[in-house]
C-alpha cells in the first residue's frame, strides 16, 4: 500500500514506493529549516538554484529545494551505531544508467561541500530497474541500506533486480 500525501503526488511510481517504505521502516529523517537549505544551496550552487529554482513547486517547502537542487528522493537517518546517526540523501529511480552518470554530478565538490553543510552525510541512487515486477522485501533494502553504510563511500549507486 502506497500511502498518498501532497509529497507522493508528484513522485513516479518507484519513488512513492520507496517513500512507503521509508515511512514504514521508519527512516524518514527530519528537514533541515528552508532559510538554511536556501542559503546553503545559493552559495554553494548558485548557478544550479538560478537555472532550476523555476521548478520548484512550493518555494516554501524545504523537500522541494532539495528535490529539485539536490536531486533528493529522500532524506533518511540510518545509525551507525546507537550514538551516531548518519543522514543519506536518497535518489531512488528505475533508471540505471541515468544514476551512473548523476554520480559524477553529485560527487563534485560543490555538491560535496553543500551537503556537508547541510549535515547530509552520504547521498545514494537506488535503483529498481525490474519495478513494479520485482522489488526488494523490507528486510532486502533494510540490509541493503545497511551494507552500503558500512562501506566507506560517500556517493554510490545501490541496484536492486
Amino acid at each position: 500500500m502506497v500511502l498518498v500525501t501532497s509529497k507522493t503526488q508528484k513522485l513516479s511510481s518507484v519513488e512513492q514506493w520507496f517513500h512507503a517504505q521509508v515511512i514504514s521502516l521508519k527512516l524518514l529523517a527530519p528537514m533541515p529549516e528552508l532559510a538554511t537549505v536556501r542559503g546553503i544551496l545559493e552559495r554553494h550552487l548558485p548557478g544550479r538554484v538560478q537555472r532550476l529554482s523555476r521548478h520548484i513547486s512550493n518555494p516554501q517547502d524545504t523537500s522541494n529545494w532539495l528535490e529539485i537542487i539536490l536531486k533528493s528522493s529522500e532524506l533518511i537517518k540510518l545509525w551507525s551505531s546507537p550514538e551516531q546517526p548518519v543522514t543519506v540523501v536518497i535518489d531512488c529511480s528505475g533508471n540505471l544508467k541515468l544514476a551512473q552518470e548523476q554520480l559524477a554530478l553529485v560527487r563534485s565538490p560543490e555538491f560535496c561541500a553543500a551537503r556537508r553543510e547541510l549535515g547530509i552525510d552520504k547521498y545514494w541512487f537506488v535503483v529498481i530497474a525490474e519495478y513494479p515486477l520485482q522489488v526488494p522485501k523490507q528486510s532486502e533494502l533494510l540490509d541493503a541500506l545497511y551494507a552500503q553504510l558500512a562501506k566507506d563511500e560517500e556517493c554510490a549507486v545501490l541496484q536492486f533486480g
